[in-house]
């Protein structure tokens, strides 16, 4: 004979009036799950109340809080349905579907998301480095397979991040693989399409990002007062208005006269990064990317003696330590040469008579 278990189970729960369902009164549980009394009489909802608080003492009524029965494969298309219209940045959607296609790969796309854990991740991790990725690639991944999946915590699919509590190292930035400063113009000389070497010398002469010159309208375009507007930027620091440069100012001219609408050809963003890529390589250029010009606009504006303050500014940085990390280091000599501002004409040596 089969014994039967009696579970004591303690239930928090309140009384609460949800205006945005015309005044109905509900009774809210645990982590936010709500149950309506299908009532808007605040006596009659206080009535039911009690009679529900009354059942579950009794143990007539058993609330079960059931896990979510929707799996990786699952969550992945809704998410990836709601990204790509206009939840999120191309390049953020971009990133975070492939560390959610990664991880079903390595889980299964059957698997129910709440039975997802920090052990699929170790999996992933070690499969990762079989594979040859470098630890900051595999944060990159860890980082926005951890955004993804906080986004099923927020739609309230699941109670919380299995992966909320993982700690990503900050890890010194790397330079990133650019053109050298003295190599610039030869590299822009040898791009024979017309066109494609003024795209390519603009990314050169700006410092911009991939998508704030692809989505720069050329009204945005003030060739009279030498300066352009960034209007559509990864982040709201970065959007405003910024000076040319003389190279830039060349290669907005260049482009003159300019079409309606955006100045650049309409072109995936990813297209533009592949064409510029085919450029670079040709020119003997393979690790550096679209990315990399923005890196060497920094080594040119560094080597001509700017400041790091000033670059801070002109690339859209939000925190100078941004700059700091991945810059500071870019020219060879750049701090000594700050160093060398701050010296003394005192005598420390003792080597000076004073006359009387």
């Amino acid at each position: 004979m089969k014994s039967s278990a009696v579970w004591n189970i303690k239930i928090s729960m309140r009384l609460v009036c949800r205006h945005d369902k015309g005044g109905t009164w509900y009774v809210e549980l645990a982590r936010g799950k709500k149950r309506s009394l299908r009532t808007k009489d605040r006596t009659e909802a206080e009535r039911r109340f009690k009679l529900l608080q009354r059942e579950i003492a009794m143990g007539k009524l058993v609330v079960m809080e059931r896990g979510t029965t929707k799996t990786l494969k699952e969550f992945r298309d809704e998410y990836v349905e709601w990204a790509e219209n206009g939840g999120q940045t191309h390049a953020t959607s971009r990133m975070n579907r492939m560390a959610l296609d990664m991880l079903i790969d390595a889980a299964g796309g059957s698997t129910r998301l709440d039975r997802v854990s920090r052990r699929h991740l170790d999996t992933l991790v070690a499969t990762w480095r079989k594979r040859g990725l470098s630890d900051r690639s595999i944060d990159t991944y860890t980082r926005h397979l951890k955004a993804a999946l906080g986004k099923a915590a927020d739609w309230e699919i699941i109670k919380e991040n299995p992966l909320g509590q993982v700690k990503i190292p900050r890890r010194k930035p790397k330079v990133r693989p650019h053109i050298p400063p003295e190599e610039i113009e030869r590299f822009l000389g040898g791009i024979e399409d017309l066109t494609w070497r003024r795209i390519v010398a603009l990314y050169c002469a700006t410092g911009r990002r991939r998508q704030e010159l692809l989505y720069l309208e050329s009204d945005m375009v003030d060739m009279k007062r030498r300066r352009y507007c960034v209007d559509r930027s990864k982040t709201d620091e970065s959007e405003g208005w910024y000076p040319m440069t003389p190279a830039a100012f060349a290669a907005f001219e260049a482009m003159a006269p300019f079409p309606e609408g955006y100045l650049l050809p309409r072109m995936h963003p990813d297209t533009m990064s592949h064409r510029i890529k085919e450029h670079l390589v040709a020119a003997g250029y393979p690790r550096v990317s679209l990315h990399g010009l923005r890196v060497s606009f920094a080594a040119r504006y560094l080597s001509a003696g700017g400041s790091l303050t000033v670059l801070q500014r002109m690339l859209g940085h939000a925190d100078f330590g941004t700059t700091q990390d991945h810059y500071a280091t870019l020219v060879p000599g750049y701090l000594e040469e700050e160093a060398s501002r701050v010296s003394f004409a005192v005598d420390l040596q003792g080597l000076l008579r004073v006359v009387k």
